[in-house]
């Protein structure tokens, strides 16, 4: 009976200690997968650019490092001259989408109200004579 509860009692041990140190694993590898992401996002620029240094190295005999920076900073300008234009062409429709949805908005309110406003105050802007005789006399002028 003691070897049943003592082989229960190791088993239960394992079983638990196991679930301790797959939580502890998950957490760990949780918090350090910004670091994976940015090794994983080097090692693949290394894996890009090494092509282009060694081309850089033969052909016009510039050490590896300076055309290392040469090459990550043409990449940079590239790549963020891409982004500028594109934010640049996203911010501008944008604006001009949201322009022209107030404006939508705003336009047929307002058109109404100055429509009822020229009628009921300037009733003579409704007939033609009279519209006909205010346009001349601002012609005159």
């Amino acid at each position: 009976m003691t070897e049943r509860s003592n082989s229960e009692f190791w088993t239960i041990s394992k079983l638990i200690l196991f679930a301790i140190v797959a939580v502890v694993a998950l957490i760990l590898l949780y918090f350090s997968l910004s670091i994976i992401m940015m090794s994983l996002i080097g090692i693949g620029i290394g894996v890009l650019l090494a092509p282009i240094l060694s081309f850089l190295r033969q052909k016009f005999k510039i050490p590896r490092a300076l055309s290392a920076l040469l090459c990550l900073i043409i990449i940079i300008l590239v790549v963020g001259g891409a982004s500028y234009g594109a934010w640049y062409l996203v911010d501008r429709f944008i604006n001009i989408f949201t322009i022209s949805a107030i404006f939508a908005i705003i336009t047929p309110n307002h058109t109404r109200r100055q429509a009822w406003h020229e009628k009921h105050y300037y009733p003579h802007w409704h007939s033609p004579t009279k519209a006909k005789n205010c346009l001349l006399s601002f012609q005159d002028r």
